[in-house]
């Protein structure tokens, strides 16, 4: 051990010695031609390594930039899908001002049917702690019930592939403190929802039906073929069904997919509309459920 320490401060004393001597001396002292001489030796080889190097120098680069471009999509995306979602809602709202513009001699009740659904539900977020093997994915298990304010007939919505809030599903069985979600996959389901058009000038709203057909596509029925009907127009919650029944589950306004095709045979009297869900339940993780919080919101929930 005092061996070792004696080297070491051997060494530092040798090594103040040699900065001092070469400081003190000129330029054409001997330390300082020893410098150039091992300098002259050693360039070929500094060249070589930096060439050697440079292309992990490069590589790094790449993936650093590459990494940023990928974290700048991520965050260009999400704004963008956030915008998606104050478009296709502004647009519902727009499409429904102009037509209560258009009726005449409607007292304030109508414009009061006609806010924002939010103002009727409270937002309850929650986990899906159970789901369905089955390749519909129909069904899943939440950790809300009753006491957090979530009843059988509750909407519950989940972010989209190109919005924030779209329409998931319906609470068909609720416990204390855990429920049931029937997605709108499911084969039993069926949602009244208007078409609007995704071109400015291109017409109204129309009303159909939406119900599952194969595994993450929905076919709306009962769109006449006087209506102008186009891929990409989106689909909305109607607040309606379609029997004589005036109420639905689901308050109006509630994105529920695009419309990825539409066509029919020249003698057909409505058209053929293939609509694809913002929401496809395998992915999911959280969704919100809307807990009824005004009498209107519970009798549409208790709606048969």
């Amino acid at each position: 051990m005092a061996t070792r320490r004696a080297i070491t401060a051997g060494l530092a004393l040798l090594c103040v010695l040699l900065f001092t001597a070469f400081a003190a001396e000129g330029a054409g002292g001997p330390l300082h031609a020893l410098q150039r001489g091992v300098g002259g030796i050693m360039a070929p080889f500094q060249g070589i390594t930096s060439k050697a190097v440079k292309p992990l120098r490069d590589g790094w680069s790449w993936l650093r930039d590459v990494s940023d471009a990928r974290e700048r999509a991520a965050r260009f995306e999400k704004e963008n899908q956030a915008l998606r979602t104050q478009i296709a809602e502004g647009q519902f709202r727009q499409q429904q001002a102009a037509t209560l513009e258009q009726l005449k001699g409607i007292d304030g009740w109508i414009k009061k049917e006609a806010d924002d659904w939010r103002r009727d539900y409270t937002e309850r977020p929650a986990m899906i702690i159970n789901a369905s093997p089955s390749a519909w994915y129909d069904r899943a298990d939440l950790n809300v019930g009753t006491a957090d304010g979530v009843v059988v007939g509750s909407p519950v919505l989940a972010s989209g592939e190109q919005v924030d809030a779209a329409l998931a599903g319906v609470i068909t069985r609720a416990s204390s403190h855990y429920s049931t979600v029937t997605f709108i996959s499911d084969g039993s389901m069926a949602v009244g929802v208007t078409l609007l058009p995704s071109r400015a000038g291109a017409g109204a709203g129309v009303f159909g039906l939406a119900q599952p057909t194969v595994v993450g596509e929905m076919e709306v029925t009962g769109i006449p073929r006087r209506a102008q009907v186009e891929a990409n127009d989106i689909a909305y919650t109607a607040g309606r069904g379609s029997g004589t029944g005036l109420q639905s589950l689901y308050p109006a306004g509630i994105p529920v997919g695009w419309v990825s095709g539409a066509g029919a045979e020249e003698t057909d009297a409505e058209w053929t509309v293939q609509l694809t869900p913002f929401v496809r339940p395998q992915p999911l993780t959280y969704v919100v459920v809307l807990a009824p919080r005004t009498d209107r919101a519970r009798e549409r929930a208790a709606y048969p």
